[in-house]
């Protein structure tokens, strides 16, 4: 997984309800990095993207398996390595 993808998937986990700008301002990005890179996360399944009225609200697939450095690990493990962990509902 790449540096942008980690810390995209990282920041949209920990803020599920902030848009692409407020995700690429937090991430010192700028949108048309962050726009491909949320396409690519969606693609590889570790995201998912819901409409909430005008706005956009994601879901990180914790069970999803990602790439670090050679290792498979869990999306939920790398993210709790962060110090995000899961949304109670």
């Amino acid at each position: 997984m790449l540096d942008t993808e980690a810390r995209t998937l990282a920041y949209l986990a920990k803020y599920p309800q902030n848009t692409i700008r407020q995700c690429a301002m937090a991430l010192n990005l700028t949108e048309r990095t962050v726009i491909p890179t949320v396409r690519a996360l969606r693609r590889h399944r570790y995201l998912t993207v819901h409409r909430v009225g005008r706005r956009n609200e994601y879901t990180v697939n914790r069970d999803a398996v990602i790439n670090l450095d050679g290792r498979q690990v869990p999306v939920g493990r790398f993210l709790n390595l962060m110090g995000i962990r899961k949304p109670k509902a």
